[in-house]
């Protein structure tokens, strides 16, 4: 059961971290856009941060999965415990999803203003954060299902 509430815990840090994370992104982009502060050197500055957030945010769950995968040898789980588990980490990754997409929009209003080529680097960032936001809770369905 260790190596479930590991994989479990992992998925759901990672996931309310990143949609956190990116939230934080969305309102200094949409401050700077406001504050007419905005070019691709503050973009490129805002994603750095962002990426080394996402980083420092990875370490813990990334432990948690390979304590996870380290527990899981002697453990045999039943279906039910194994379905709630994934369920819970799909729960809360649409709930990420959702609030990635409403932080997006609002970006997005903000950033009517801006030239065409400016938008379009903004509309990537929200494929930047649903790639990370996947990523660890697969690993750790993965780990689910394979205990």
């Amino acid at each position: 059961m260790l190596a479930l509430t590991l994989f479990t815990i992992a998925a759901i840090i990672i996931a309310l971290g990143i949609s956190f994370v990116y939230g934080q992104l969305t309102k200094r982009l949409s401050y700077r856009i406001v504050r007419n502060e905005y070019d691709r050197q503050a973009l490129q500055k805002e994603q750095s941060r962002f990426f080394i957030h996402i980083g420092m945010l990875e370490v813990i769950p990334i432990l948690f999965i390979i304590l996870g995968f380290a527990n899981s040898a002697n453990e045999m789980l039943s279906v039910v415990n194994k379905s709630i588990a994934i369920i819970i980490i799909v729960i809360v990754l649409i709930i990420s999803f959702i609030q990635i997409f409403i932080t997006t929009r609002e970006l997005k209003n903000t950033a009517s203003n801006l030239e065409q080529s400016d938008r379009n680097s903004l509309l990537a960032l929200p494929f930047i954060g649903y790639s990370l936001l996947m990523a660890v809770p697969i690993i750790a369905s993965i780990g689910i299902i394979l205990i």
